[in-house]
């Protein structure tokens, strides 16, 4: 008989005695895919849970704790449409490509205000000017859209005492500036306007023999407002906000912090005719520290839940592998008899199991992979992409190593017995060695400790 006839003949033997046994079979399959279902979803899904709490805590954050703030301060006689273009030719695009595009506004200095009762209360005034900012506002009376106009935060308003139609003066400005309507903040608005702790109005405190300023909320204006501005209290503010979206990683949050590095040591060599500030900057290092500690963490949990399913899974795969070899005993003893060399008996022993893990295999794989997509799609983020990355790939083979294992001691047990034993088909009570019982031993302290590992976490 050539080699591939011989292989086709055992392969039929192999899958005679499969159907011949199918509880047995459907029963060894059915574990053995779940062990390497287990070992595919566990590390899947707990790869994808990090990245979608990750993707959670950027999307929910405040915007200040995870974008960035540029201000731009032009030197000299500069119009403010200049000054804007200036100050976005200030920063290579390549240095912060995981931060969205820039969001403009029109800053100033805090400014005098002259006219009373702004003046008795010691007030300093910040103008501020972004385009669409009305509709991001909640808006008594007009909307400030021509030189000279303005818009106060409603508090300020009452506690000054100014109505719509009054005057104000402002140290720095040429033009006298009219309250044309008031306005509150929404909490909604956040993105757009970045930090709402910049609407903050601060009132006179005790200091000393006296009191601090008055540091009103900011004073809306038109842009055009800007030209009537000294230049040297102009300032163009670009907010970045981090660029998150469902594939973002702590690889991107890695790089992220490096480019905010990398924007500092650009930020020491000084502007011509202009200065560049980052003020405080951000908390991604502290996330990306944070986050490596949950996940580390996460680890130590999901990782020994997992390995206590195989374990099960394995236990009782043994069980039914060593029932199913019960019942093949007489035909490896027949095979035996007609002068099978014990090297072959073993290959004809270990076919059928080894068959049933092929079979297992790409079972479990499939349906571990399909079993992390749903549970993604169920409980994480929209259109989180869920990988089979290494760390399932290397629990799978380790399973199926296991499994592989398991049914080489089967077969061991049982080629181990004498031949009028294995023609009888039965076994009967013996002690055990003390291979046997190490073995057993360890199994269950291994199983003891995953457990006690688990519920440690």
């Amino acid at each position: 008989m050539s080699g591939w006839s011989e292989v086709f003949a055992l392969l039929a033997t192999g899958l005679r005695g499969l159907r011949s046994r199918r509880l047995l079979t459907a029963g060894s399959v059915l574990l053995a895919s779940i062990a390497i279902a287990a070992a595919v979803v566990g590390p899947m899904y707990q790869s994808a849970a990090g990245t979608s709490f990750l993707v959670t805590r950027l999307q929910t954050a405040p915007a200040f704790t995870t974008g960035l703030t540029l201000d731009y301060q032009p030197r000299g006689a500069v119009g403010y449409r200049d000054a804007a273009q200036a100050a976005l030719a200030a920063v290579p695009p390549s240095v912060l490509e995981q931060f969205d595009a820039p969001q403009l506004s029109l800053l100033s200095d805090p400014l005098p205000v002259t006219s009373p009762p702004f003046a008795i209360l010691d007030a300093e005034a910040t103008l501020l000017a972004k385009r669409g900012g009305c509709e991001h506002l909640v808006v008594t009376g007009s909307c400030p859209t021509r030189r000279g106009e303005t818009a106060l935060l409603k508090f300020d308003a009452q506690h000054s005492r100014t109505r719509i139609g009054d005057t104000l003066t402002v140290a720095g400005i040429s033009t006298p500036l009219t309250v044309v309507g008031t306005y509150t903040v929404r909490d909604a608005t956040t993105d757009y306007w970045f930090d709402l702790t910049r609407f903050a109005s601060v009132l006179p405190q005790t200091r000393g023999a006296g009191l601090s300023p008055y540091f009103p909320a900011p004073f809306l204006v038109a842009a055009g407002t800007f030209d009537a501005l000294d230049a040297s209290s102009l300032i163009v503010r670009m907010d970045r906000q981090l660029t998150v979206t469902a594939m973002t990683t702590i690889d991107d949050l890695r790089a992220a912090v490096q480019s905010v590095s990398k924007l500092s040591r650009l930020l020491e060599r000084p502007l011509p005719g202009a200065s560049l500030d980052l003020g405080l900057g951000n908390a991604l290092r502290s996330i990306v520290g944070q986050e490596q500690a949950r996940r580390v963490t996460a680890e130590q949990t999901v990782t020994p839940a997992v390995i206590s399913l195989i374990l099960v899974a394995l236990v009782l795969l043994f069980r039914l592998l060593a029932a199913s070899m019960e019942l093949r005993m007489p035909e490896l003893a027949l095979a035996g008899l007609r002068g099978l060399g014990a090297r072959r008996r073993w290959v004809l022993a270990l076919l059928e199991p080894v068959l049933m893990l092929t079979i297992a295999a790409p079972v479990g794989l499939l349906c571990g992979y399909v079993a992390a997509r749903l549970l993604a799609a169920q409980w994480l983020v929209p259109r989180l992409p869920v990988e089979f990355g290494a760390s399932s790939a290397k629990f799978a083979v380790g399973v199926l190593v296991a499994a592989l294992v398991v049914a080489v001691l089967v077969v061991r047990s049982a080629t181990a017995e004498p031949l009028s034993m294995q023609i009888a088909g039965t076994r009967r009570p013996r002690k055990a060695s003390r291979w046997a019982v190490s073995r057993r031993l360890a199994l269950v302290a291994a199983a003891v400790a995953v457990l006690a590992g688990t519920l440690g976490s």
